[in-house]
Formats: structure tokens, sequence, C-alpha cells
């Protein structure tokens, strides 16, 4: 009986101290992904991709088969 309780005691310790770690990471993580450059660079890479969907998409819409008349 003795053991169980040791047992439950450090596994609510362990299991406690995983949460505040992984929420001090998550917390640093958001910092650090919302610093003004990081957002700079992530809005010109989602703007590019956008772009590189777009021109796909025509360029897909247009197939050469609609080019002969």
């Amino acid at each position: 009986m003795h053991i169980n309780l040791v047992n439950l005691a450090l596994s609510l310790v362990v299991h406690k101290s995983a949460e505040i770690v992984l929420e001090l990471v998550l917390k640093k993580f958001w910092e650090w992904l919302l610093r003004d450059e990081n957002l700079k660079r992530l809005s010109t890479a989602i703007k590019l991709k956008i772009l590189v969907l777009y021109l796909d998409w025509l360029l897909h819409k247009s197939e050469p088969g609609e080019w002969e008349e």
C-alpha cells in the first residue's frame, strides 16, 4: 500500500513537472515565433506560397489544348 502511494505521488509530481516544462517551452516558442522579424519572414513566405499556388492554378486552368483554335 505504501509503495502504491509513493508511486502515485511520484507520478503526479512527474506529470505536473512535465506540464510546467511544456508550458514554458511553448511560451518561449510563441514569443520567438511572434517576434516582428519572424512575423515578417513568415508573412513573406506565406505570400510567396499563395502566389505560387495561384500561378500553378493558372497554368493548370489554361492547358495547351485550349490554345489551339
